[in-house]
């Protein structure tokens, strides 16, 4: 048996209503974490 675990994060609301980007996060927060945590960086 595997077992296959995965983190996410967040960046913007779950609908086209909900869709401000930093409503959930302050923007220093996402653009730190999407310079430096690609989930695809080989």
């Amino acid at each position: 048996m595997n077992l296959l675990e995965m983190a996410t994060y967040r960046f913007e609301g779950f609908t086209v209503a909900d869709a401000s980007k930093f409503r959930y996060r302050i923007r220093l927060e996402v653009e730190e974490r999407q310079q430096t945590h690609d989930p695809l960086k080989l």
